[in-house]
């Protein structure tokens, strides 16, 4: 699993996570983490911040954003 820099909000944790799994949008895991928020206290957070601290982001994303410029 990797961040990603191309579709982050805060840290690309949640974008990642949705790539590994073949989603193209992240946008369902994101809601879905904010309903997990609601029933469980806030507890995702602290995992959220773990996994952007040990998760490296997406070196393949930078070559395709420099190939870009």
């Amino acid at each position: 699993m990797y961040r990603s820099k191309k579709d982050k909000i805060l840290f690309g944790v949640l974008a990642g996570l949705s790539k590994m799994i073949g989603m193209e949008n992240p946008g369902l895991i994101r809601v879905l983490f904010v309903i997990l928020l609601f029933f469980t206290s806030g507890v995702p957070i602290l995992i959220y911040f773990l996994m952007a601290m040990f998760i490296p982001y997406d070196h393949a994303e930078d070559i395709e954003i420099k190939e870009k410029k």
